[in-house]
C-alpha cells in the first residue's frame, strides 16, 4: 500500500510546472503535517518553598527573557486552521507567511520586489507589487487530502525527508528546503488580519494550468 501510495506522490511531483505553486504546496504540506520539535522543558521552572518576609524582592525579569517565553508558550503544532504568522529571513530573501482558517499569505520580499502568494479555497494566486497582472491557477485542493493523508504515514521520513525529497527532484523553490524548515520552525500563535487574504482588484490574474 505504501509503494503504491508513494508511487502516486512521485507521480504528481515530477508533473509540477511552476516553482511557486511548489513553495506553496510546500508550506501547505508542512503545515498539515508539522510537529513543532521545540522543547518546552525551559519552560519548566522548579520552585523550592520559602519563607520570606512580605517586603523580599522578587526576581527581576528583563522584557526581552519575558518575550521570548510569551513567543515559546505561543508556538503549537501546526495545523491550518491557525491564526499562526511565520518570519524568516536570510541574506536575500525576508519569508512571512499567515495562516488562518484554512487561508495562506506568503509574501517574499527581495531586494528587488516584493512578490505574494495566496491560497484562497481552489485556487493560488501570484502577484508582485507595483505590476499590473499576476497568474491564477486553480484546481489544487484535490491533491491537499492526497499529501495529507501520505504524510501521516510517514512516508519520506516526516519533515525533512519530505523537504529533502522534493529538492532531489529537482524542483526550484524561491528559498531552500532548510529555509522553508526554518521558517515553518518560527511560527508562534498570533491574531490574523482576515483582509490579508484579499487579492487586489487592480490586478489582471491570467489563468495559468496548475499542472501541465
Amino acid at each position: 500500500m505504501e509503494n503504491k501510495t508513494k508511487k502516486l506522490v512521485d507521480t504528481f511531483i515530477q508533473k509540477t510546472s511552476t516553482s511557486i505553486f511548489i513553495f506553496l504546496l510546500i508550506i501547505v504540506t508542512l503545515a498539515i503535517i508539522f510537529k513543532n520539535p521545540a522543547s518546552r522543558n525551559n519552560l519548566v521552572y522548579q520552585t523550592k518553598p520559602t519563607i520570606a518576609p512580605p517586603e523580599a524582592v522578587q526576581k527581576v525579569v528583563s522584557p526581552a527573557v519575558k518575550q521570548a517565553q510569551k513567543d515559546s508558550l505561543n508556538k503549537a503544532k501546526f495545523d491550518l486552521q491557525g491564526p499562526l504568522i511565520c518570519d524568516y529571513a536570510n541574506r536575500d530573501l525576508t519569508a512571512t507567511a499567515y495562516i488562518k482558517s484554512h487561508l495562506v499569505l506568503v509574501k517574499l520580499k527581495s531586494k528587488e520586489e516584493i512578490s505574494k502568494i495566496l491560497l484562497k479555497g481552489d485556487c493560488l494566486y501570484q502577484w508582485v507589487d507595483q505590476q499590473k497582472s499576476g497568474t491564477k491557477s486553480c484546481g489544487i485542493s484535490p491533491y491537499l487530502p492526497l499529501i495529507d493523508s501520505l504524510t501521516k504515514m510517514n512516508l519520506f521520513g516526516g519533515l525533512d525527508g519530505l523537504i529533502g525529497s522534493m529538492s532531489q527532484s529537482g524542483l526550484a523553490s524561491p528559498i531552500s528546503p532548510p529555509s522553508v524548515n526554518n521558517l515553518l520552525k518560527s511560527c508562534v500563535k498570533k491574531p490574523v488580519d482576515d483582509s490579508l487574504f484579499v487579492y487586489p482588484d487592480n490586478i489582471r490574474f491570467i489563468e495559468k494550468p496548475l499542472l501541465k
